[in-house]
């Protein structure tokens, strides 16, 4: 859509809310505009997070979990989340097993 186009748009919507006297009907209008805004900031957001689904170390996912379902994420999000616990829980064991001796 050109500069133009929308600069009518824009003219054309402000020219109509100020001719409106019904104040439901600016509540409607501010209501969309406050809706419109909300889409637009989660549209930015959700960008900046797909820029960094492939950098890094996530880049070596990213091929393989591009394509999942939702119940698939929620799957293997759990899959992750516990082999982390049990990476985590042997080490606590190997530590305990093998305590460092204090410098005295």
């Amino acid at each position: 859509m050109s500069n133009a186009k929308r600069m009518g748009d824009l003219n054309e919507f402000s020219e109509m809310v100020t001719k409106l006297t019904d104040s439901e009907m600016l509540s409607a209008a501010e209501g969309i505009m406050n809706d419109l805004a909300a889409i637009s900031n989660l549209k930015q957001k959700i960008g900046l997070i797909e820029d960094g689904l492939h950098d890094g170390k996530r880049a070596a996912f990213y091929f393989f979990t591009m394509n999942l379902t939702d119940d698939e994420i929620t799957l293997a999000a759990q899959t992750v989340k516990g082999r982390i616990r049990f990476l985590a829980e042997k080490a606590q064991r190997e530590a305990d097993a093998n305590p460092v001796e204090s410098e005295e």
